[in-house]
């Protein structure tokens, strides 16, 4: 298998100027560039600079896929906007990391694992960018999802992400709404892998998606000193793409928060525990469809036993490997038919039967053989 790897960046808030699209075009021969979006695909070689870089200088999402097992989500936030400490308990060495570069908050998922993957890149990325702004809303599913899929891989034994806190470190706050999965979280899933008898596990105390009303800002804003009022819409003129957000995260500061209900925290241990019950139900639940659906068809073929015989014979009479081909298709289903009933001689007496009646038929004779029928 040859080497393939996805390099993928895109705008949000803005769109690159003529200046940003030649400086970035200059980084590669490799790459396409658009007024809001770069790609860049090697089948051999790497690409020359830092990926995050090139993202806290020109863009607000990274993504990044290699058909190794690597893949990397990356998003830049003007600095300020997020909490680090409400980020922080998703962090986890290595793997997920929320850091400052070039003045801006960076944000990054990378999850490697040694097993090759097929990349299906084109497009990837487009629908990841509503999970930016889900953070920013403080919307915090994708990085709990990232945290479980990241201490999976590593087990109960999992690092703490900071110094000094417990050998079996505890799950972070458990967000609402992971059993109502948006677009974007569910190609979050397929994209990092993320065993969905885990995710289930994990969902199990989180708590139901509720609608939030909309913020009357007009008595917010009231509130704004007469400086904060111009210097914002000074930003708004000059087409300051980040002064909005942090115009809403000023005023929002005003409104009073309501203390989140505690749950129970967890360990990986538990969640992994848990997931292995879920995904032992489903085998169990899924083997006793399997099997009742097996009855059903059997049942059925027994009603029409006779039919399918002299259905099989009359193929047989046709001469043409096509319908040989569909003769020992239905013969292997009658030879399901009596293991079923536990009479596989009777399956057999009637075959030997037959292939003796046909054995001037070498094509349907050698069918029989291959098809193991008589076996």
């Amino acid at each position: 298998m040859s080497e393939y790897q996805y390099y993928e960046w895109q705008t949000v808030d803005r769109l690159l100027t003529e200046e940003e699209e030649e400086a970035i075009s200059r980084l590669s021969s490799h790459i396409d560039v658009s007024s809001s979006r770069a790609v860049v695909t090697y089948s051999w070689g790497d690409f020359k600079h830092d990926p995050q870089k090139v993202l806290a200088r020109f863009f607000d999402a990274h993504l990044y896929l290699a058909n190794w097992g690597s893949r990397r989500l990356m998003f830049r936030f003007p600095t300020g906007l997020l909490n680090a400490e409400v980020i922080e308990p998703y962090c986890v060495d290595d793997s997920i990391a929320f850091e400052t570069a070039d003045s801006f908050d960076v944000l990054a998922i990378e999850l490697n694992e040694e097993e090759g993957l097929w990349v299906d890149s084109e497009g990837s990325l487009s629908g990841l960018l509503p999970l930016r702004n889900d953070i920013l809303q403080g919307d915090y599913r994708s990085l709990y999802l990232g945290w479980l899929k990241a201490v999976s891989m590593r087990g109960d034994v999992a690092p703490p992400a900071r110094k000094g806190a417990a050998s079996k470190p505890l799950e972070p706050p458990v967000p609402a709404g992971l059993k109502q999965l948006s677009p974007a979280l569910k190609r979050f899933l397929d994209l990092f892998d993320v065993d969905p008898c885990l995710v289930e596990a994990a969902a199990e105390v989180s708590p139901e998606l509720v609608d939030t009303p909309e913020t009357d800002f007009r008595p917010l804003v009231a509130q704004l000193s007469r400086d904060e009022c111009d210097g914002f819409l000074c930003r708004m003129a000059q087409g300051d793409a980040t002064a909005s957000m942090e115009l809403r995260k000023r005023l929002l500061s005003f409104v009073p928060c309501q203390p989140a209900k505690p749950t129970a925290r967890r360990t990986v241990g538990q969640l992994m525990n848990r997931a292995k019950v879920i995904e032992d139900d489903r085998a169990r639940r899924q083997k006793e469809e399997a099997r009742k659906k097996h009855v059903a068809e059997m049942e059925a073929l027994a009603s029409r036993e006779t039919e399918t015989w002299q259905q099989a014979e009359s193929l047989v009479d046709l001469k043409q490997p096509k319908h040989y081909d569909a003769a020992v298709q239905l013969l292997a289903r009658l030879k399901e038919l009596s293991e079923f009933r536990d009479s596989p001689d009777d399956f057999r007496t009637r075959l030997v039967t037959l292939c003796e009646r046909y054995r001037s038929r070498p094509g349907f004779q050698d069918r029989v053989r291959r098809a193991k029928l008589l076996e």
